[in-house]
């Protein structure tokens, strides 16, 4: 009879708004089963997240999983019954794995959220439960009460993984450690099917541009993301520059938000212009990164939008609005990001039409990269091999 291990993941979501946190749980489950095969341990996986039924269904036939369950996952208004019963089911799993979504380990989108996120880690913590911080941005952080709490984190889980160099300056600010192992973003592995779109105009240079709503807002919302740019007057301007180069523009959005969404946006924008194709409403970011692996180039300003892109052979220009975008293609030796925080509007315009008259040179730049990202990856999963390896003579 084969072992028996329970994994807990958190910071990870299948049905999520956002298809990069989504992205990133199709992709570490991937991990988790291809580590199971072999070492031939039957492995439960619990994600703790608000995924339906149907799709926990579609998602274990896909990755061919026959034991994935949607767990409970706290919220503040639950209180005390809800931290109980949080605390109850971690202290089921045999390890926790959490990803805090990729980029969330900071109070870049706030303090109340990344407290949220640091209940399931201390509780693991507390317990004794071998906590596993999967690949992720780590900081930056504003506040020092959340800086405290972040320290406290990284000094105490079983195994901190970054995925960026500047993620590792950060950790090794906070904690003395030198285990910590820097890989790439687990989405560069999630597989995609170019076939399965035929959306390309013929004869045109076909352009993917993903316009982020929340850039799109940045000068009326809160949090810590400050552009110098005008993020609006950008894309505006980009999408009258690529109408006059004659490019066919394909809006792709990658986070659809309740209520008025960026796919809704996207609708909105191309009304304004004649070149300009509104890509369908995904059902997966498997379904994105199919459609986008179809362009000749991809500007986007959500990162695992560009990661689909980078990842499935399209020369990718990412808009930066956060550190974890150099972070993450600079260790590559992909130095193709528009940073949005430091630049004008009409310096990040020019760079961008720079870059897009130099696309073999991208495309060239892009394939080393890649294939560094995937070697990095390996390293992850094989940390990971070991970890249960060694917990699996333990279980039973």
């Amino acid at each position: 009879m084969k072992q028996n291990i329970i994994v807990g993941l958190f910071g990870a979501a299948l049905e999520s708004v956002n298809y990069g946190c989504s992205a990133l749980a199709y992709a570490q489950l991937k991990v988790l089963q291809d580590i199971s095969d072999e070492l031939d341990i039957h492995m439960q996986y619990w994600i703790f997240s608000d995924d339906s039924i149907e799709l926990i269904e579609q998602v274990k036939n896909y990755l061919k999983i026959d034991d994935l369950k949607s767990k409970y996952i706290v919220r503040i208004k639950t209180g005390l019954q809800g931290y109980k019963r949080l605390k109850q089911d971690i202290m089921s799993c045999d390890i926790i794995i959490d990803l805090t979504y990729g980029d969330s380990f900071s109070d870049i989108y706030g303090k109340k959220s990344f407290f949220l996120y640091s209940l399931p880690k201390i509780i693991a913590i507390k317990k004794s439960k071998p906590l596993i911080m999967g690949p992720q941005t780590i900081g930056p952080f504003y506040n020092k009460a959340v800086r405290m709490v972040a320290q406290y984190i990284v000094r105490r889980c079983n195994a901190l993984v970054v995925r960026d160099e500047k993620s590792l300056e950060c950790a090794r600010s906070l904690t003395n450690r030198r285990d910590i192992l820097v890989t790439s973003d687990l989405a560069m592995n999630l597989p995609y099917n170019k076939e399965k779109y035929d959306v390309k105009e013929k004869g045109k240079l076909n352009v993917g541009l993903n316009i982020s709503l929340l850039l799109w807002n940045s000068n009326t919302t809160g949090g810590n993301i400050k552009l110098n740019c005008d993020y609006q007057k950008l894309i505006y301007s980009l999408l009258h520059n690529l109408e006059e180069l004659g490019a066919a523009t394909h809006l792709i959005a990658h986070v659809y938000d309740d209520g008025y969404s960026e796919h809704d946006l996207a609708n909105d924008i191309a009304k304004e212009f004649e070149n300009v194709i509104v890509a369908p409403h995904f059902k997966s970011p498997i379904d994105a990164k199919d459609y986008i692996s179809n362009m000749d180039v991809f500007i986007g300003a959500r990162m695992h939008a560009t990661i689909a892109a980078f990842s499935s052979g399209v020369p990718v220009i990412p808009t930066s609005y956060s550190r974890k975008f150099e972070g993450l293609y600079e260790v590559l030796g992909y130095k193709h990001c528009v940073n949005c925080v430091s630049l004008t509007t009409s310096e990040a315009l020019l760079e961008i039409m720079d870059i897009l008259n130099k696309l073999d040179e991208l495309e060239a730049d892009r394939k080393i990269a890649l294939e560094k990202a995937l070697n990095m990856n390996r390293t992850y999963s094989e940390s990971l091999t070991n970890i249960i390896q060694s917990l699996s003579s333990e279980v039973n």
